[in-house]
């Protein structure tokens, strides 16, 4: 049978590949083997990671026996080993002090070379320092405490614009409203998403899983009562809604797009209503 060149050359690049990867994978076992055997470290293995900030901080040192056990509530861990990560003030790029919160920068040996077709986004994620170092803007808010634990603050893009009560510029941190609602013994679970608004820009809208009670008028108004209380009251959410589950996405995170639309279902429901009122 007659083998034609091109498939002849097709042939020996699969070929070539398949040696590739067998010898990528004996590199990979050989060098966990040597981590292991040393006895220095132990290897983590999870399915449990929803992202970047996360999927650094998954090596512990053994010579921190029982790190698990003592990790402090609402952290993400520490940077694996080998990594580091760096807290930045989002306006001054200076580093912010113990316990504050700026935008994380990681440097890892695992780093991407860039974004595939994306020059700009390549260059605002990758930062060359003032030594040559490449850090990876992680747009994450984080802050850190004293045993070098990281705690996951809100993401940048999730920040929106909006009005305060003067008509003064600000932000809202949908992270900051939703640690509030949680804190609450009647609520077991909580997200929040921000839309537009017509007399302040953005609002926060919440919805809510309650704990074992019944979501009522009632209960909104101690849910809005206790967030005046303890975040600026351009973040308290302007709407909240009850419902049984907080939608998940595939990668185990609130699922902010399908939010979004219960809320747009909700929103056209009500105009109907106000039309057959009418």
């Amino acid at each position: 049978m007659e083998v034609f060149p091109h498939k002849l050359i097709s042939l020996l690049f699969l070929f070539i590949l398949l040696q590739i990867k067998l010898i990528n994978s004996q590199i990979n076992d050989n060098y966990f083997s040597n981590i292991l055997e040393d006895g220095e470290y132990e290897l983590v293995v999870t399915d449990e990671l929803t992202g970047t900030t996360d999927s650094e901080v998954t090596a512990e040192p053994k010579e921190y026996p029982g790190y698990k056990e003592n990790t402090t509530v609402g952290s993400v861990g520490v940077p694996c080993v080998g990594n580091m990560i760096k807290i930045l003030d989002e306006e001054t790029k200076e580093p912010v002090k113990l316990g504050e919160t700026g935008i994380g920068y990681l440097y890892t040996a695992a780093r991407m070379d860039g974004y595939y077709n994306d020059e700009e986004a390549t260059k605002h994620n990758l930062i060359v320092d003032e030594h040559g170092v490449t850090w990876y803007n992680t747009e994450d808010l984080l802050h850190q405490n004293e045993k070098g634990e990281l705690f996951l603050d809100g993401r940048i893009r999730r920040i929106v614009l909006t009005l305060d009560s003067n008509g003064n510029p600000a932000k809202i941190i949908p992270t900051r409203t939703k640690k509030s609602i949680i804190e609450m013994s009647q609520v077991s679970n909580c997200e929040v998403i921000t839309v537009p608004d017509d007399s302040v820009v953005n609002v926060a809208v919440a919805f809510v899983v309650t704990n074992n009670i019944v979501g009522d008028e009632s209960l909104k108004t101690k849910i809005m009562e206790h967030c005046f209380q303890s975040i600026p009251e351009y973040m308290v959410p302007k709407e909240i809604y009850f419902v049984d589950q907080i939608p998940m996405t595939l990668a185990k995170k609130p699922d902010i797009k399908k939010l979004k639309t219960i809320y747009q279902t909700e929103i056209e429901q009500k105009k109907v209503k106000k039309k057959i009122l009418h």
